[in-house]
C-alpha cells in the first residue's frame, strides 16, 4: 500500500512538472511598429474579405477595430502608445496594397481567408455592437 502510494505522489510530482515546463515563458511584447503591421494587416485582410471576396458574414470595420484593440490588449500590448492612432490609416494602406497585388483574387481570397480565420471569428463572437 505504502509503495502504491508513493508511486501516485511521484507520479503526480512529475506530471506537475511536465506541465509547469510546458508553460509559455512571458516575452516582452514586439517593437510597436511589428504590433502595428500584425493588426493592420488583419484588419485589411478582413475588409478586403468582405468587400471583394463574397464574405458578408465579416463584421463591419468598427467592431474589427474593437477586435483588433482587444487581441492588442489581450497580448499585453499598449494600445495607449500614440503609435495606435495610425492604426486606421496603415490598415487602408494594407488594404489598397492588396487591391493593387497582380495574383488572381480567387488565390487572394483562399490566402486570406487563411490568414485571418481566427481574426474574423473573434470579430464575429463580439456580442458588444458599437461600443463608445
Amino acid at each position: 500500500m505504502l509503495t502504491v502510494l508513493r508511486t501516485s505522489v511521484l507520479g503526480a510530482a512529475a506530471l506537475l512538472f511536465l506541465v509547469g515546463c510546458q508553460q509559455k515563458a512571458h516575452q516582452p511584447p514586439p517593437p510597436l511598429q511589428v504590433q502595428l503591421e500584425k493588426l493592420s494587416t488583419m484588419l485589411a485582410g478582413s475588409h478586403f474579405l468582405r468587400q471583394n471576396c463574397h464574405r458578408p458574414d465579416i463584421p463591419d470595420d468598427v467592431k474589427l477595430q474593437r477586435t483588433a484593440m482587444r487581441v492588442a490588449e489581450h497580448r499585453g500590448w499598449d494600445t495607449q502608445a500614440a503609435g495606435y492612432q495610425q492604426l486606421p490609416a496603415l490598415a487602408q494602406a494594407r488594404y489598397l496594397a492588396i487591391l493593387e497585388d497582380r495574383q488572381l483574387l480567387t488565390d487572394k481570397c483562399a490566402a486570406l481567408n487563411n490568414r485571418t480565420a481566427n481574426f474574423v471569428a473573434a470579430a464575429k463572437s463580439d456580442q458588444e455592437d458599437y461600443m463608445e
